[in-house]
Parts: C-alpha cells; structure tokens; sequence
C-alpha cells in the first residue's frame, strides 16, 4: 500500500507563547484557560505543551508559577536555538503583558488544533482509499468520525471532556421551572398522551426503539410520534426503507381525512372526498417532514442526519429509522448475522443521538416466534385457546439482537387483533364461534407495552383505540378531532 504521508502540524507560536508569559504574569490565567476549554494536547509545540503541564501540577500544589520554578518542575524539554530553558522562560514572563487577552490566546490555540485534526483527517481518507482490508478500513472510519466529532465539539465550544454538575443542575433546574410553569416544554411534545406517560417527552441524546410483529403498527405509531413533533415545529428526518414518501404522505392524510390509502391510490372518491384530501394534502405538504426511501447504509445515513442538524438552525430534529435491518450493508457489515447487524446498528444510532444531542427512534422487528400461534397439542380451541393465544406480551427480549442494551427506552406495539385474525378459523365451525367471541372483545384495540427503560418505571401498558383506515392510534382527546 502507498503511504499518503501526513503533514506536518501548524502552529499559532505567538498564541501559545503569550498565553504562557501570562500564567508566569498572573496564575489566574492558568485557571481562565481551563475554563476556555484548554488541554495541553492542543498545544502544538511540545516544549509549550510541558511548560502547561507543569504550571498545572505547580498550580494543583499551591505552589507559585514563575521561571524558577518551572524550570525546576520541568523535565529535559528543547526549546530554542541559542536560549536554554531559563532563558526562554525568562523572556516569555518579560514580554507578557496582562491576562487579559488570555480567553482569546486558548480560543486561538484550540482553533489551531481543529485545523490540524482536520488536516490529518483529510490526510487519513486519502489513506483509508487505498486499504484493501475491510476491518482495517473500517477502523481506519471509525477514528476518522470520532477525530472529526471531537474537532466539531471543541469548535463549537462544547465541553467535550464533559460537563460538571456545578453547571448542568442550574441549567436543567431553570429548565424543569420552565416547564412547570408552561413557559418551555422540558424535551419535544409529540402529542401521544398514553405514550408520554409511559417515557415523557422526547429528549436530545435518547434512543428509543418501537418494535413490533408485521402489521401490529409499529410504523403508523412513528409516524404517528413523527406528526407530533412536526406539528410543534421540529424537523423530522424519516428513513423508510420498506414504504416510499408519496404512502407515507398518504398515511398522513388518510389519518386526518379518514380516507384509507387504498382508495386514495385507487381514485375511489366523491367530489366532495377529492377536495378534503385538497385541503388535507396542503396541510401535509407543510409538515418539515423530510422522508429518505431510498435505501442507505448506516454510514450515509448518519451523514444525512447531521446535514439536518446543522441545516435545523439550533431547533431540535427527530430522526426516525424504519426499520433497522431494512439498511443497506457495505461489505464489512455483510459479514454480520441478522442479530449482530441489528445490536450494531442501535450502538451507531445510540452514539449518533449522543454527540448530535437529539432523539432518534429506531424501529425494530420481533423474532417470528414470539407469539406462537401453532398449539397442536391444544385438546379443543375454544374460547380459552384463543385468549391464550393473545396472553403473552412480547418483551424487549424478543427484539433481533441485544438492541435494548444500547436504548434508553423499549416501546412495543402490540395489536391482538391482529394475531387472532391470523388464526380464523373455518366459518360456520363451533370454532369460528369461540374465534369470533374473543375477537369482539379486542376489536380496535391496541396496546402500547413499555419493555425496558433507563428512566421510566417498567414494565407499563397503556390501552389504546386503533383505527387501521386512518393508521391511527387514538385516546380519549381524539374525540374532538373525530378520531376515536
């Protein structure tokens, strides 16, 4: 392999140089420094980097910073032609003038820095195009990304080395008074009452994964969550891998219209129909929904969340993957089983939600056996048989892969419905009679389980009414708007 050589890293000597006479001036600046955000990493002479080092070990001794005593905390350090160390240390406390300027002397140390982790980060793609090997090449991304997020931390000014609670617990106080006196909502309304109840508001930083069997409403309930957010005015970003934008465009106005999809895409409409589905289609166009249905790998699509987050202009997006195994794989990840892609994909979109500080929700598919529906050593199926068959909740357990390790909340969709009308029985039999018995008593009924959460009480349910025409889970507020 031909190795792209990395260049040489540029310096801000007269920022680092001034910045040092001014600790030597004033040890206060030391402090102010840090408090810049500061690290002796960003340094880019080594001699400077030590002579930081050692002020703080001085500093933490409560003990006097100045030539003298720094040369003695220093090890064997080359720092000048011509000068020794006493001298050099000499001339930076002479030439210092106040600490002042100190804010402003980090500020151009640090930018120095996020121009040289991106300089080698260019460097290091040039690289990474010439590897053969698909685990070297994706380690060789992997600290690429993770090289790129720290530099885009610090230039925003964020505690990439964390934040204390001295700063965090009057901020997220002022927050929760905010809320409580309904000046600010605490997180992002999405308008699902049963389900807030179960997990709250969306946060930045969570990942939340909805799973469900097929056809039990996983989708419509992120959608649903998806409308919500948008309604408030928060960007939603969709990857749908199984549906395109114009069905789910239609779902929207069939849930607001009453209009199911199929006569929508059939033209099977009064004139009267036609012109509310005018009205509704204006109201969704104006949704910032953007919907992906083209199929990406988790890499691309990573990318395409955080082109939403700086393009959101400091309002907080939803992003929502539909599902996580409907991604495409590039060749390192072709090697994963379904349960390994899966517990990769939530560790991705986990880190994603973390550093881009937003909620994504990200759908995922039961086992097929989950709810077992073939009892052949059943003696009759009567009425008990099938309330049997609809006893057993799915847990987050069920879900491909360990994905509940890396979310903050497991939310299940679970329609039991559904599953008994997989198992009608002839009509006409003492059967069908039993089937249809307990079927009437779960009819348009749905339930939202909550499996797992880091902090919400579990296991929790909530019962709500569903109306598949209008992919549609309801409750009693609804009832104004003629949707229960």
């Amino acid at each position: 392999m031909n190795v792209v050589p990395i260049p040489q890293r540029s310096s801000n000597l007269d920022a680092e140089q001034a910045l040092l006479g001014a600790i030597m001036l004033n040890n206060e600046a030391y402090d102010i420094a840090i408090k810049a955000g500061l690290r002796e990493d960003d340094f880019t002479e080594m001699a400077h980097a030590e002579i930081f080092r050692a002020a703080g070990r001085l500093i933490e001794g409560e003990r006097v910073v100045n030539p003298v005593t720094l040369k003695t905390a220093l090890p064997d350090v080359d720092i000048a032609p011509n000068l020794s160390i006493s001298q050099y240390l000499a001339r930076l406390a002479v030439e210092a003038v106040s600490i002042v300027n100190v804010p402003d002397y980090a500020d151009a140390i640090i930018k120095e820095w996020v121009r040289n982790e991106f300089s080698q980060c260019s460097q290091l793609y040039a690289q990474a195009a010439q590897m053969r090997d698909d685990l070297e090449l994706a380690d060789q991304i992997e600290e690429i990304d993770a090289r790129l997020q720290a530099a885009r931390a610090r230039l925003a000014g964020e505690d990439a080395d964390g934040k204390s609670f001295a700063k965090v617990a009057p901020s997220s106080l002022d927050a929760t008074l905010k809320a409580k006196s309904g000046e600010k909502a605490f997180g992002i309304d999405y308008h699902i009452p049963p389900l807030k109840q179960l997990i709250g508001p969306l946060m930045g930083g969570t990942a939340i994964v909805v799973g469900g069997l097929t056809k039990h409403g996983k989708s419509a309930l992120a959608q649903q969550i998806s409308r919500g957010a948008a309604d408030e005015g928060h960007p939603v970003f969709y990857y749908s891998g199984e549906m395109s934008a114009e069905e789910l465009a239609m779902r929207e106005k069939a849930r607001d219209t009453g209009i199911s999809v199929k006569r929508q895409s059939e033209g099977a409409l009064t004139d009267t129909e036609a012109e509310t589905l005018f009205h509704a289609s204006q109201k969704v166009g104006k949704l910032p929904i953007t919907v992906q249905d083209r199929r990406c790998t988790v890499d691309q699509l990573i990318a395409q969340v955080r082109a939403l987050k700086k393009a959101s202009r400091g309002v907080m997006p939803v992003v929502v993957v539909d599902s996580m195994l409907l991604l495409d794989r590039n060749r390192f990840e072709r090697r994963m089983n379904e349960y390994e892609f899966a517990d990769y994909v939530m560790d991705k979109f986990k880190a994603t939600a973390r550093s881009l500080n937003l909620p994504v929700i990200v759908l995922a598919q039961l086992k097929k056996n989950t709810i077992e529906k073939d009892r052949r050593y059943a003696i009759k199926r009567d009425v008990a048989y099938f309330k049997q068959a609809i006893s057993r909740r799915p847990r987050a357990s069920d879900l491909y892969g360990s994905v509940e390790k890396h979310a903050d909340h497991v939310v299940i969709v679970f329609n039991p419905e559904v599953v008994l009308k997989d198992m009608e029985p002839a009509e006409g039999t003492d059967e069908y009679v039993f089937w249809e018995d307990v079927l009437s008593s779960v009819k348009d009924r749905a339930e939202i389980l909550l499996s797992l959460s880091r902090s919400a009480q579990w296991p929790a349910r909530r019962t709500v009414h569903w109306s598949g025409v209008r992919h549609h889970f309801a409750f009693q507020s609804d009832v104004q708007r003629n949707l229960f």
